[in-house]
């Protein structure tokens, strides 16, 4: 079973309801987020004004160009997740 969760008041709070009975022991292991860094956010918001229209065949092709490419970046195990993660900043109106 695993939980994700963020730390309010010096206390773990998790996102979703956990089912299991008050008083039971559990084991926390933390794995922090790793940093979105700030000049990555900025140049997504840049690139998100941007935007050009991309026909299929390239836009395939720049699909296939990009798969793999963080293969062997340590600090980001799941790209889906690190993604994920980096949009939810940049909606969550930390934008100027």
């Amino acid at each position: 079973m695993a939980y994700k969760g963020v730390i309010k008041n010096k206390r773990l709070v998790v996102e979703e309801p956990v089912d299991l009975p008050d008083g039971t022991e559990v084991e926390v292991e933390v794995h922090p987020a790793p940093p979105t860094p700030p000049d990555l956010v900025a140049i997504l918001k840049e690139l998100r004004h941007l935007r050009a229209p991309v026909d299929e065949e390239t836009n395939q092709a720049l699909a296939r160009e990009a798969q793999g490419m963080w293969k062997d970046h340590p600090d980001i195990k799941d790209s889906v997740s690190w993604v994920r993660a980096i949009r939810q900043g940049l909606s969550s109106g930390s934008e100027q």
